[in-house]
């Protein structure tokens, strides 16, 4: 999702899944991905059902990087 000059990417999860751990990254290129910290996260929206999303902004500015990509990992714990 683009928000202005920012490039947003929304996750929705199960939070009884907590054997998971998600990892999001962010590439301008699809070749060097870039893993994100807890920093990145700007919101949780509850949706009452067991699940909730998350939306993790990229470090760089549309306007900057014009095309960019989103990725999960999950992780087994």
């Amino acid at each position: 999702m683009v928000n202005g000059d920012e490039f947003i990417l929304n996750v929705r999860v199960n939070l009884g899944a907590d054997d998971v751990q998600l990892v999001v990254s962010f590439s301008t290129d699809l070749v060097n991905w870039e893993p994100v910290d807890v920093s990145a996260l700007i919101s949780r929206k509850n949706h009452g059902d067991g699940t909730t999303t998350l939306s993790f902004i990229s470090p760089d500015l549309i306007s900057s990087e014009p095309k960019q990509f989103g990725l999960v990992h999950l992780q087994v714990r």
